[in-house]
Order: structure tokens, then C-alpha cells, then sequence
């Protein structure tokens, strides 16, 4: 297909034809990217430069297609022809088309796509303007008021992607029968689980703290008390925070006695090595990545986690099910520097998994399926299991 191709077939259809909905909930936009093989799977056939040429093509064939054009790239994440339309075409921001009463900017804020979201996203940029102003006109203590607002609208967006996220966590993870064990357990029944799973352990100090934990249930633990990031320069996709468990609990927890609790949390036999940094095997680790996910509908809530697979320099392999179809795949997931999404490192791990994922078409390499960011510092990248 060529610019001019396009701008014919989207010219001669009209605009709207093109916006409908195939029964997976893509339209023709989405294909520009992607094409599906012989088993439905779908690959990406174009990168974002190649595909920013035939939408530029587009628009310049017909301009008053630009915005609606703007408005598309947005909500696929065509980052390259997004900017270009921007810069090139006059795309506006925050104007609607004639075809979508959205604009450009609403669409691009609720990308998945950091990239996206960085391009369109101008909340940081508004609240260093309002800050500068007040500082010109305010003195020292109307700045401070000024601080406490922005940090009190900080806590109310963290409090709402807290609660989105276990409400969709809720509706898809934990909606299977039977139930999650142990992140799908109710309170009670949780605490009965850990006493059995405790076994001649339970007792000591960790008997008081599973007696203290009558009220709590699976998710309340992996949402509020497992941390993800960096200790140092090592990667954490996992772990108990002993002060959290102390604050929930009322109780004087020991990190001795907090670990112990991980490894039963990780189904994994008290008395064996559990790794604290990194991705702890047993299933602690990939639901809290699920989770974290979950900040919008996930292609990672399909799958249920059946055991790990392998241990990497910067994360972990884990063999897994779709619970739909019952496909067996492998979710890796990977926190490749302390510095987040935007550091060379992650950069290069994202252009492997790119590299990988046009090149694996062979039987010996794994086909890579999907792949994304959440939580800034993670990847997951979901492949097909080999033999």
C-alpha cells in the first residue's frame, strides 16, 4: 500500500467507513500496524515511520482529513505520525473533527502507550504554568497552599488508580473459579489457607501474626502490602513491606517473621531459599504485576500463572494459560534499570523485544505476541512457548 493508495481508498469510502469496529473492536487504523497470520495471531507489518508516510500521504492528498486523521493516530499510538500531523499538518490538539467529538489530546491522555501519553499529555505543563505565576504574585505562604493543593490532587488520582485498579482486578483475574489462591481468597478464609499452608510452623511469632490476620484478604495484602521497584540497583517486582504489614496489622511484625509470610504468600515451603529481590518465584510477584496492570482493560488478565520458568539478569519467565482458550504462553517480565522507562537501558530492552518480535518466525524462536509498559519501570512482553 502507498500514501496515495490510501488517500484513494479513504477518499473514495469516506472517513466513517474506515472508523467502524470489526467484532474484535478494531477499525481500519489498526491495520495499518498489524496483520494476523494463519492462526489469527496478529504481527506488526509496519513500524511508526512507515506507517507516519502513508498517513502524511493522506493528508496531504485531502487536508481537511488531517484532524480525524490526528484523532486516529492518537488512539493507536502512532507516535511518529501523530507529531508530524502536529508540526506538518496543523493538527490541532484540542479541536474535534467532523468525524469524532473527541479530541486529539482527550484520546491521547488515556493512551497505553507512554510515548502517547507524553506527546498529548500536557497536565505537567499547566501545573509548572499556574506554580510559576502564583509564585510571582503570592508570597512564601501561598505558595505552600498552592503546593498542598497539587499534592492532596496527587493523592486523590493515587487513591483512584489504586481503586480502579483492584476493581478490574476483581472483574477479570479474580472473577475464575475456583478462586486465585491465595489473592482471591475472602477474609477469613485467607487466614485459615496461610494456618494450613503454616503447618508445625505456625507458631512463634508468625502464629501471632496469621492470628492478627482474621480481617485481611488476599487482595487488600498484594495491593497495599507488596512494594515494586529497586533496592539499590536491584530490581524488585515483589515484595513485603514489613512497615505496611506492622501499620495494617497493629502489631510488632519482625522482617524474619514478614518473610516467612512472603513464602507462604509465594506457595513456596517454608524452610527453602526464597529470593528477595527480583521476581519471587511462587505467583507473588506476577499478580502483583497483573495488578499494576490493570490501570484499564489488560491483555494480561486473560492468563493464569501455572509456575515459573526461569531466572534472568533483569527478570523472570513465567509459564502461564490463557484462561479462555487454555493456550499455554510465556509472559516475561523484566525491570531493566532503576531509572524507569526512560532510561538506555529500558530503551534497548523495548528494541530487542521489537527486533525479536519481527524476527520470530522460526520454530526455534518464540513468537512474540503482545508486549507494553506499566508501572514505569516494567516490561512484560507475552510469547509463545516452545517445545
Amino acid at each position: 500500500m502507498t500514501p496515495q493508495s490510501l488517500a484513494e481508498l479513504i477518499i473514495e469510502a469516506g472517513p466513517m467507513a474506515l472508523l467502524q469496529d470489526d467484532k474484535e473492536g478494531n477499525n481500519a487504523f489498526h491495520f495499518l500496524k498489524y496483520r494476523r497470520d494463519g492462526n489469527g495471531n496478529e504481527r506488526s507489518a509496519r513500524n511508526d515511520n512507515d506507517i507516519a508516510t502513508l498517513i502524511l500521504g493522506v493528508a496531504e492528498a485531502d487536508a481537511s482529513l488531517t484532524q480525524v486523521l490526528l484523532q486516529q493516530a492518537a488512539a493507536h499510538a502512532y507516535v511518529a505520525a501523530s507529531r508530524r500531523l502536529i508540526e506538518e499538518h496543523g493538527g490541532q490538539l484540542d479541536a474535534p473533527s467532523e468525524f469524532d467529538a473527541r479530541t486529539p489530546r482527550e484520546i491521547g491522555k488515556e493512551a497505553h502507550d507512554t510515548a502517547t501519553r507524553d506527546l498529548f499529555d500536557d497536565r505537567d505543563e499547566v501545573q509548572q504554568r499556574a506554580l510559576d505565576e502564583q509564585r510571582r504574585e503570592f508570597d512564601d505562604r501561598h505558595q505552600r497552599e498552592l503546593l498542598e493543593l497539587f499534592a492532596r490532587q496527587d493523592e486523590e488520582k493515587r487513591v483512584t488508580l489504586h481503586r480502579t485498579r483492584c476493581d478490574l482486578f476483581r472483574q477479570s483475574v479474580l472473577s475464575v473459579e475456583p478462586a486465585v489462591e491465595p489473592w482471591g481468597l475472602a477474609n477469613g478464609v485467607l487466614q485459615a489457607w496461610l494456618i494450613e499452608k503454616a503447618g508445625d510452623n505456625n507458631k512463634g511469632s508468625l502464629k501471632t501474626m496469621l492470628d492478627a490476620m482474621g480481617d485481611v484478604d488476599g487482595l487488600s495484602i498484594l495491593a497495599d502490602w507488596v512494594s515494586v521497584g529497586f533496592d539499590g540497583t536491584k530490581p524488585n517486582c515483589g515484595k513485603l513491606v514489613t512497615g505496611r504489614v506492622k501499620e495494617h496489622l497493629g502489631i510488632e511484625a519482625k522482617p524474619a517473621t514478614v518473610t516467612k509470610l512472603g513464602s507462604l504468600l509465594g506457595q513456596h515451603p517454608l524452610g527453602k531459599m526464597v529470593l528477595p529481590n527480583i521476581l519471587k518465584p511462587g505467583g507473588l510477584s506476577f499478580y502483583k504485576a497483573l495488578l499494576l496492570s490493570c490501570e484499564k482493560r489488560s491483555l494480561l488478565t486473560d492468563y493464569v500463572w501455572v509456575r515459573m520458568l526461569g531466572v534472568g539478569a533483569f527478570g523472570r519467565a513465567h509459564l502461564c494459560t490463557n484462561r479462555f482458550s487454555g493456550e499455554r504462553i510465556v509472559i516475561k517480565l523484566m525491570m531493566p534499570d532503576s531509572k524507569g522507562e526512560f532510561s538506555d537501558e529500558f530503551k534497548l530492552a523495548v528494541v530487542e523485544t521489537e527486533l525479536q518480535q519481527k524476527l520470530g518466525n522460526s520454530e526455534f524462536i518464540a513468537s512474540i505476541y503482545s508486549w507494553g509498559t506499566f508501572g514505569g519501570a516494567v516490561l512484560f512482553i507475552v510469547a509463545s512457548c516452545l517445545a
